[in-house]
This record gives C-alpha cells, sequence and structure tokens, in this order.
C-alpha cells in the first residue's frame, strides 16, 4: 500500500485545481465553494546567499488575502555537491574553448589539420632541421593532444 503526507496532498491538490483553473480561463467567484485566489508573492524571492537555495511554501493569509511564499534553505549535501560538479563541468568547458581556440589560431595546427597524412610527414621531415625548431613542432603537437584529450578523456 503506497501512503503521502496530508501536506504534500494538499500541495498537490492546489496545484491541480490552480492548473485547472487557468487552463480553462475560470474568472469566477469559487468562493461560496471553499476557494480562494492565491496571488503571487507580495516580495520577489531574493537571489540565494551562497549556499543556500529559494524554495516555495504554503500559501500564508495577508490582510484577507492569500499570497504564495518562498523561504530561504541551507542547501543539502547533495545539492552543495551537484553544484560543485556544476562549477567543475562549466570549469573544464571554458577550458576546453580557451585551448580549442588557441589551437585553431595556430598556423602550423591548422595546416596539420588541413592536408593529408603523407603532407603533415614531410611537414615534420622539412622543419625539424634543429633542436630548436624540433621543440617547436612538439608544443604545437602537444597543444592539439591537450585539446583532444580534453574532449575524449
Amino acid at each position: 500500500m503506497d501512503y503521502i503526507r496530508l501536506s504534500d496532498l494538499c500541495v498537490l491538490l492546489e496545484k491541480e485545481v490552480n492548473v485547472l483553473l487557468a487552463t480553462i480561463g475560470m474568472d469566477i467567484d469559487l468562493a461560496g465553494h471553499g476557494y480562494a485566489p492565491i496571488y503571487p508573492p507580495l516580495q520577489p524571492p531574493p537571489e540565494p546567499a551562497p549556499g543556500f537555495v529559494i524554495e516555495p511554501v504554503l500559501p500564508a493569509e495577508v490582510d484577507g488575502k492569500w499570497y504564495h511564499g518562498w523561504t530561504q534553505r541551507p542547501m543539502t549535501e547533495e545539492e552543495l555537491a551537484m553544484q560543485q560538479y556544476a562549477a567543475t563541468a562549466a570549469a573544464k568547458d571554458k577550458a576546453i574553448a580557451t585551448a580549442k581556440a588557441q589551437a585553431q589560431a595556430d598556423a602550423v595546427v591548422q595546416y596539420l589539420r588541413d592536408h593529408t597524412p603523407a603532407e603533415c610527414a614531410l611537414y615534420v621531415q622539412n622543419n625539424t632541421a634543429n633542436t630548436a625548431a624540433i621543440r617547436a613542432l612538439l608544443a604545437k603537437m602537444a597543444m592539439v593532444l591537450c585539446v583532444l584529450a580534453k574532449q575524449e578523456l
């Protein structure tokens, strides 16, 4: 047998009635049937403080009218973990975009991207006559490998 808390049931029913009334466009007085309109909050919720979230609460009566409400509560461990995960993912995406832009702007990387493997092998052969040239080419290849590794690994 399934159970539901009565407070949860009240919230669900309230949402269903509001959706139903909004869907069919009823603009009638239902006060005689035990219903009252629920107005938007008197004040919009603020941006939550770091480590907090804004969540709705049951409507409250103020001067004879019912208003939606909100409260600010500390994040749960799971919400904090999800926030950290999202921040890490965003930082990774930014790093990939930056590395990709740098690689795409490089003439050697563009050449390696746009030519056949045989042409690239010939380029390496013709442009690695000394240690400085080899290091420069290795730096370009490391840049490409970095971008690919960030995207794929």
